[in-house]
């Protein structure tokens, strides 16, 4: 026959409260995680098994689960308990001490009765499988910072403008379901002039883009231009070669206003387009 305490530890496993009639009840308290900052250990969150010498209460769940698991009758369950108790009560009466059988061990202490669980008696299954574990603080390590100069090519530097960013923010900040692109089309950068000195005179004329998309093949850029220029019914899509990569871009103009005019059109009518920016060229004309 099964320990009747090993049948209480079960029990706890699906119920809060297991009560034995004459001694008290077992209760199941949830504990939350815990850190200890000196040590660095952490502990998951559990179930702390505490027992109550007042809880005398019968509500049955014990002897229904001998007669369950053990195929005794009503009375016998009943007397198989109050039995153990008896022995459990002598034991604390003489040996002011008793071993639960795997559940904890009850110790006497005057008129009250100690429990001192075993660990992990109860499993918490919102945290099933975490275990104790130490991560130290670590110490802040000084970090050696350089100014690393990065040349600007000949034909434009790109830098973040702030105005910019709020205004692309503003035309594309409702969500609007897009396709997946390129995992490099990820920031927003407005291209600026820069200023070099040309052999001869000529006069520079700012052109302005809505770039699209990046793309390091010219075919993938060429590809993806036409996809949207079927969109638009346009042939404003174009692409330009960027350093070492490709630019879809969309109706080049002069015309700060068509440029908004333009975000208009790439939020509406077009797709694959996730976060498209402003592009400012120095064109120069003879």
């Amino acid at each position: 026959m099964k320990p009747l305490f090993l049948i209480v530890r079960d029990l706890l496993c699906v119920h809060s409260l297991v009560i034995v009639p004459g001694l008290g009840g077992f209760v199941c308290n949830k504990a939350s995680a815990r850190i200890d900052k000196k040590s660095g250990k952490f502990t998951p969150p559990s179930v702390e098994v505490l027992f109550n010498q007042r809880l005398q209460h019968n509500d049955g769940l014990l002897q229904s689960a001998l007669v369950e698991s053990e195929g005794l009758s009503a009375n016998d369950a009943e007397q198989l308990i109050k039995d153990e108790v008896a022995r459990v009560m002598s034991a604390l009466a003489k040996e002011h001490k008793f071993d639960l059988s795997g559940l904890g061990v009850l110790e006497k202490d005057g008129r009250n009765i100690i429990f001192h669980s075993q660990p992990r008696v109860v499993e918490n299954v919102e945290a099933y499988g975490l275990q104790e574990f130490y991560f130290p603080e670590l110490d802040e390590a000084e970090v050696e910072r350089r100014n690393v100069y990065r040349p600007t090519e000949k034909s434009t530097g790109f830098s973040v403008i702030a105005a910019a960013a709020v205004l692309l923010f503003c035309f594309f900040a409702q969500p609007v379901h897009r396709d997946s692109i390129n995992s490099y089309q990820a920031s927003l950068i407005l291209d600026t002039p820069c200023n070099w000195v040309s052999s001869h005179s000529v006069e520079k004329v700012t052109k302005y883009s809505v770039v699209l998309s990046r793309f390091e093949t010219k075919a993938e850029a060429d590809s993806f231009a036409v996809q949207q220029q079927m969109m638009v019914k346009s042939d404003t899509v174009k692409v330009i070669e960027q350093g070492d990569e490709y630019l879809a871009v969309f109706s080049e103009t002069d015309n700060w206003k068509q440029v908004i005019s333009s975000l208009y059109t790439v939020r509406d009518s077009m797709t694959n387009v996730v976060m498209p920016f402003v592009l400012c060229r120095e064109v120069e004309v003879e």
